[in-house]
C-alpha cells in the first residue's frame, strides 16, 4: 500500500515514513477524475483541549482554510468541506501532508481521506458532514435515558401556535371574548379605511384574477400580515397578480432551495406542446362509465363553486392555452371580513360537542376532564375501505388507480397517534396492480380478508396526559457468528433494569437460512425486536417506548412495517398483530454497533452486561412454539388471517 501511495502522492513520499503508524485508511482514486468534493474524516480524541487547540491552529496555517473549516468540542472534530471541482492532484497532496503533520502528538486519532464519485449533478448536494467518535456503551445508554419520545415534544409546533394555546389557557374567557371582540372592531374599521383603495385595486386586476379573489379584502389581507411581521410577504402578489404557470420564481426566504434544473426552455416547451398533448391524450387508459360520472359530477361542482371554467372541448383548450356558537363568531366575523369562504351551516359547521368528526377521525374528549383522549377512525371511513376491499374481492384484480386509492385512504387511517397495526398494508396492494402477483390472484383475496378484518379489529387508541413520565427504553441486539443465532435485549422503565437473553429456535434459524440464504444477521436482529415486544406486550400497553437497534435494514422493516424480504415481511406483519391487540406508541431509532449495551447480553455475557451498566438477570426470553408456527406460515401466505396465538381464524 505504501509503495502505491509514495507513487500515486510524490509530494508526500518523503514523509510517508515517520507516518506509517498515522494511517488507518486511505483510498485514492484515479486524479484526472474531477470530483465533487473532498470529504476528509477526522476523529479525534485529544485528553486536553490544548491539544485540541494546536490541531485546529495548525489545519488553518497549513492553508486549508480555502477547503476546510474545523470546529472543536469535547469530543468531537465537525468539518465542513465546501464544494470543489478542482483536480485531485491540486489538493490531495498538501492536505494528506497538512493532515498528517496535525496528527503529531496525538495518541489516538485516525485519517480518512475519501474521494467521492466523480462530479454529478444532484438534486441535492450535500456541502455539510459531520463525523464524530463512537459513545462507549454507558454513556450512550446514560445519554439514552434522557431522551424524551416525540410525542411529548412540542418542537413540531410553531412558536405562534404555542404562544396561542398559551394564551387561551391561561386567560379569563371573559377577557379573552372582549380582546377578541376589540379585534374583531379593530379589523372592521381597517376594512372599512382601505376599503376605496380596495375598489381601485380590483378593477385593475387582471380578468381571470379577478374572477378567483374578487370577493377576498386583499388589502386588508396585506395589513393584517404587516401588522404581524409575517416573513413572506410576496404572498400578498400571488392574489394581486395570479399564480404564474411558468418561468422562473423566486423562492422564499424561509424555506430550504431546491434548485432542479430545466430540462428544456420555455420557448421549447411552447413548441412542443401540441405534439406533448396528443402524445399524453392517446397514452390515456379508457375510463369506465361509472368513473367518469363521477369525475364530471367532481367537475361540475368545481365549475358551480366558481373554482373552475368551461367545459371546453379539445380545440378550445388548445386556443386558450395561449392566449358553542358564539365562541365561532369572532373568527366567522374575520373570515367574513377578508371575505373567505367559510361554512356556517350544515355538515362543516357542526355545534360544539364532546365528540366530532375531523379529517376522517373521531375525537372523544368525554374524559378530557380526567386526562385521557380517545381517537378512533371515523365509521364512515372504515365502511368505505370495506366496500372497497369486498369489490376488489370479488373482481379479483386491482388497478393501479384503485390500489392508489385504496393505499391513500389507508394511509390516513395509520396516523401515529391511530397506531401502526395496519402500516404494513399501505404498499401491499400496488404490486397486484404491476401484475407482479397476479398469477395468484387467491394472494389477493387473502389481503382483502386480512385488510378488512384488520380494519374492522382496530381499537380506539386512548391517549392520556397521565402518563407522560418517562418512556420504557428498549435496546436488542443479535448476534450470527460461526452458524449460531444469539439474541440480547436491555430493558430500563424507571427502577426496572434488566439485562435479557432472547431465545433464536433453531427451527426459525433453518428457515431463514432456506429462504434469505447463508447471511442472515438481519432477520436474527428483527426476531430479537419481536420476541421483546410479544413477551412484553402487556407491560408495553398503551406505554411510549423508544427501541434502539444496531441494523438498518431490521430498523427500516419495524418502522415501515414491511420488506421485499419474505422472512423480514413475516416478522414485520407479526409485529403489527402485536400492536393491534396490545398497541404502544413505540419509536425505534440507531444506534452504532459499538456503543449498543445489548451487544453482550447478545453474546450470552449477561453478568458482565449486569455489572457495566447496573442492571438485574431478566432471565431467558424463551419463544412460544405457536409464534414459531405463526411465523413459518406468513412467509408463505403474508396475508394469511391468523389470532396473535398463531391459530388460524
Amino acid at each position: 500500500m505504501l509503495t502505491t501511495l509514495r507513487q500515486t502522492l510524490p509530494a508526500v513520499g518523503s514523509s510517508l515514513n515517520c507516518l506509517t503508524q498515522k494511517i488507518y485508511l486511505l483510498t485514492w482514486k484515479t486524479h484526472q477524475l474531477k470530483f465533487q468534493c473532498i470529504k476528509i474524516l477526522y476523529l479525534l480524541r485529544p485528553k486536553h483541549f490544548w491539544e485540541r487547540f494546536q490541531v485546529s491552529q495548525k489545519l488553518h496555517l497549513a492553508g486549508l482554510s480555502d477547503h476546510v473549516t474545523a470546529f472543536t468540542s469535547d469530543s468531537v472534530v465537525h468539518m465542513q468541506i465546501q464544494q470543489t471541482e478542482l483536480t485531485v492532484q491540486h489538493i490531495i497532496p498538501s492536505c494528506v501532508v497538512a493532515w498528517f503533520n496535525a496528527l503529531d502528538g496525538s495518541d489516538e486519532a485516525m485519517v480518512c481521506v475519501i474521494c467521492s464519485h466523480a462530479y454529478r449533478p444532484t438534486k441535492r448536494s450535500r456541502t455539510t458532514f459531520k463525523y464524530g467518535v463512537w459513545h462507549e456503551p454507558e454513556e450512550f445508554l446514560q445519554k439514552a435515558l434522557g431522551v424524551s419520545h416525540p410525542i411529548d415534544q412540542d418542537s413540531f409546533l410553531h412558536q405562534i401556535t404555542k404562544d396561542a394555546i398559551i394564551h387561551v389557557v391561561g386567560t379569563c374567557p371573559t377577557k379573552l371574548a372582549k380582546d377578541r371582540l376589540s379585534s374583531v372592531f379593530h379589523i372592521k374599521k381597517l376594512s372599512t379605511d382601505l376599503n376605496p383603495q380596495e375598489k381601485e385595486l380590483k378593477s385593475n386586476l387582471h380578468p381571470d384574477v379577478s374572477r378567483c379573489v374578487g370577493s377576498k379584502n386583499i388589502l386588508l389581507f396585506e395589513k393584517l400580515l404587516q401588522q404581524l411581521n409575517y416573513w413572506d410577504m410576496a404572498v400578498v402578489d400571488l392574489l394581486k397578480f395570479g399564480v404564474p404557470l411558468v418561468g422562473l420564481q423566486e423562492p422564499p426566504s424561509g424555506y430550504q432551495q431546491l434548485m432542479v434544473p430545466a430540462s428544456m426552455t420555455e420557448e421549447e416547451l411552447m413548441a412542443s406542446a401540441k405534439w406533448r398533448r396528443d402524445s399524453i391524450m392517446q397514452t390515456a387508459r379508457p375510463i369506465s362509465k361509472l368513473e367518469e360520472d363521477a369525475l364530471l359530477e367532481a367537475t361540475a361542482s368545481e365549475v358551480e363553486k366558481g373554482f373552475l371554467q368551461g367545459p371546453y372541448s379539445e380545440s378550445e383548450m388548445s386556443v386558450l392555452s395561449e392566449g358553542c356558537r358564539v365562541l365561532t363568531l369572532a373568527f366567522s366575523a374575520l373570515l367574513d371580513l377578508l371575505g373567505w369562504d367559510h361554512a356556517k351551516e350544515g355538515d362543516k359547521a357542526l355545534n360544539f360537542a364532546p365528540a366530532f368528526d375531523l379529517l376522517g377521525v373521531t375525537f372523544d374528549l368525554t374524559s378530557m376532564s380526567m386526562g385521557t383522549l380517545t381517537v378512533k377512525n371515523k365509521t364512515s371511513r372504515i365502511d368505505k375501505l370495506c366496500e372497497m376491499l369486498d369489490q376488489v374481492a370479488r373482481d379479483k384484480c386491482i388497478s393501479a388507480a384503485k390500489a392508489s386509492e385504496l393505499q391513500g385512504l389507508i394511509n390516513f387511517a395509520v396516523s401515529f397517534y391511530l397506531g401502526r397495526s395496519m402500516r404494513h398494508l399501505v404498499s401491499a396492494f400496488m404490486p397486484f396492480a404491476d401484475k407482479l402477483r397476479g398469477a395468484n390472484p387467491g394472494e389477493l383475496e387473502n389481503l382483502c380478508l386480512y385488510a378488512k378484518t384488520m380494519l374492522l379489529e382496530q381499537r380506539p387508541r386512548v391517549h392520556s396526559v397521565l402518563n407522560e413520565g418517562r418512556p420504557i427504553v428498549v435496546f436488542t441486539d443479535g448476534a450470527w457468528e460461526s452458524g449460531t443465532a444469539t439474541a440480547g435485549a436491555v430493558l430500563i422503565d424507571g427502577d426496572v433494569r434488566l439485562a435479557l437473553k432472547l431465545d433464536v429456535p433453531q427451527d426459525l434459524v433453518n428457515h431463514w437460512l432456506a429462504c434469505a440464504g447463508d447471511q442472515i444477521i438481519s432477520q436474527v436482529e428483527l426476531w430479537g425486536l419481536v420476541l421483546l415486544k410479544w413477551s412484553r406486550r402487556e407491560h408495553f400497553h398503551n406505554r411510549r417506548v423508544i427501541e434502539w437497534i444496531d441494523n438498518e435494514s431490521a430498523r427500516v422493516s419495524a418502522i415501515k412495517a414491511s420488506s421485499n424480504s419474505p422472512t423480514m415481511r413475516a416478522l414485520s406483519r407479526l409485529m403489527a398483530d402485536v400492536d393491534l391487540c396490545w398497541p404502544s406508541l413505540s419509536w425505534t431509532e440507531r444506534v452504532c454497533s459499538y456503543s449498543n449495551p445489548a451487544d453482550l447480553p447478545s453474546r450470552d455475557r449477561l453478568k458482565e452486561a449486569m455489572q457495566r451498566y447496573n442492571l438485574e438477570d431478566g432471565g431467558t426470553v424463551q419463544t412460544p412454539t405457536v409464534l414459531v408456527n405463526a411465523l413459518l406460515q406468513l412467509c408463505k401466505s403474508p396475508y394469511m388471517l391468523l389470532t396473535i396465538t398463531g391459530e388460524k381464524h
